[in-house]
């Protein structure tokens, strides 16, 4: 038995092989010759074809890659690999008659291989869709009522079908929605992928002003009057406070949330928020009124006696009252 092996690169051809046993050999010179055989090849050469079925999105291999062997002798087996990959021999792993490829977005080189492991290559670039944006709505200054909102953003025209959600509801082909109280909302906008773009949007609780006369005007040697201002929800990052007194014409600053004040009349109190949101109030500052009293006395009942009375009748004045005889100690 003579196993024979790599008799070299052959074109096309009818070929047989024969053996000669060389001089010296036991039948020198006898020859002995096998059958003989084509090495054919295919009728047109070999070539591929890739194309992009979907481009990649935001999802992992999400997008897709045909590959068509044409012509050559079939059966046909792929590989797909980064171009930056070193490209595959006939004995590499791997070759598979899988003919579609799901990937991410890159570049690749489809190699395809057919029944003769002739390889042929194509380069193919896998794009991918843009993903959906969503814009943060315009801040609003609540005010106890439903209000309007409109998710606005950018979908894909190549990939289109934009919905809109608030809060996980399901996904709604309008983007208009209405709120009916304030808070945290998250808007979404969905593409005909299934990508998904979300923003947070907050709502502050509605501002209100409410002042308070925490001190009263006073006959003291501080007589002025304290006008404290509580304010409650808006951004509470921080309040400027106002106030006019001439009719909302004109405001002046306050350094803080309590004004103090001897200057009677009607003010218009104003707070504005971090956000720029503003609330107001009305408050009128009245005068002092002093004490009118009358009196109401009885006699001593005989001379020199200590039981005469006098009683002081208040009609007017404000707060807790004191009484004084002739110079002497306030009593109350």
């Amino acid at each position: 038995t003579l196993s024979v092996s790599n008799l070299g690169l052959l074109p096309l051809g009818k070929y047989y092989v024969v053996v000669k046993e060389t001089v010296g050999a036991s039948n020198a010179g006898c020859s002995v010759a096998t059958p003989a055989f084509d090495i054919t090849e295919s009728a047109i050469l070999f070539s591929v074809t890739a194309s992009v079925s979907k481009n990649a999105n935001c999802f992992s291999n999400s997008g897709i890659i045909t590959a068509i062997g044409h012509d050559g002798t079939a059966p046909y087996t792929y590989q797909l690999l980064l171009a930056t990959d070193p490209a595959p021999t006939a004995a590499s792993a791997g070759w598979a008659s899988v003919s579609t490829f799901k990937r991410d977005a890159n570049n690749y080189v489809v190699y395809a291989k057919d029944a003769y492991d002739c390889i042929q290559e194509v380069k193919i670039t896998l794009d991918k869709d843009a993903e959906p944006t969503i814009n943060t709505p315009a801040l609003i200054c609540y005010v106890g009522q439903p209000f309007p909102i409109t998710i606005t953003g950018y979908v894909d025209p190549a990939v289109g079908g934009a919905t809109y959600s608030v809060d996980g509801s399901a996904f709604q082909a309008s983007p208009d929605f209405t709120f009916n109280a304030a808070g945290s909302y998250i808007l979404a906008i969905k593409d005909g992928n299934g990508c998904i773009a979300t923003t947070t949007y907050v709502v502050q609780e509605q501002l209100i002003l409410k002042p308070t006369l925490t001190k009263e005007l006073d006959c003291t040697a501080t007589p002025d009057a304290e006008i404290t201002l509580s304010v409650t929800g808006g951004d509470n990052t921080s309040y400027d406070y106002e106030y006019s007194i001439d009719g909302g014409v004109s405001y002046s600053a306050m350094p803080t949330n309590v004004l103090t004040t001897r200057a009677l009349g009607d003010y218009i109190f104003k707070v504005t928020d971090a956000q720029g949101c503003t609330a107001e109030a009305a408050f009128r500052l009245d005068p002092t009124v002093p004490p009118v009293f009358t009196t109401v006395h009885t006699n001593v009942s005989c001379y020199g006696g200590t039981d005469g009375t006098i009683t002081v009748n208040v009609s007017s004045g404000t707060g807790l009252y004191e009484y004084q005889l002739d110079g002497g100690v306030f009593q109350s």
